[in-house]
């Protein structure tokens, strides 16, 4: 389909999955911290810390299936540097939903992080959980 393989689409799916859940915990965590603290930055910030650790094994282990190779600080190193790029991408947008247009964080939020998803499964496995048979 579109010159898309067959095993591309059922990572993208399983990407997906754990991105509907790794999603609504995080925004949990965001919708705790944002309203605790009453800061939306600091509930961004939770919110990614915590989507990137739980994002990173659900990935590596489920959608990428890479249980057998070990974790290298080389694949947390591109996996940290993806996830930084997309947070300065997401808080610079969800600043100015907030700010400057006056959205609702939370929707916002949600919306933003809806377009975000496509671009980041493929920046995820071409970069970070490249298989060995691609870079061979």
């Amino acid at each position: 389909m579109f010159g898309i393989s067959r095993r591309t689409i059922i990572q993208f799916l399983k990407f997906n999955l754990v991105g509907i859940t790794n999603t609504f915990l995080a925004a949990v965590v965001y919708v705790v911290v944002a309203y605790g603290s009453g800061s939306y930055t600091l509930g961004l910030i939770a919110d990614y810390a915590f989507g990137i650790v739980f994002g990173f094994i659900l990935n590596k282990l489920f959608t990428f299936e890479k249980k057998d190779e070990p974790v290298t600080a080389k694949q947390v190193g591109k996996y940290v540097v993806v996830y930084g790029f997309v947070f300065a991408i997401n808080y610079s947008l969800l600043r100015v939903a907030v700010e400057t247009y006056g959205y609702d964080q939370y929707i916002a939020q949600f919306v933003i992080f809806a377009v975000i998803v496509v671009p980041l499964f493929f920046v995820q496995k071409k970069y970070v959980f490249v298989d060995k048979e691609a870079t061979a």
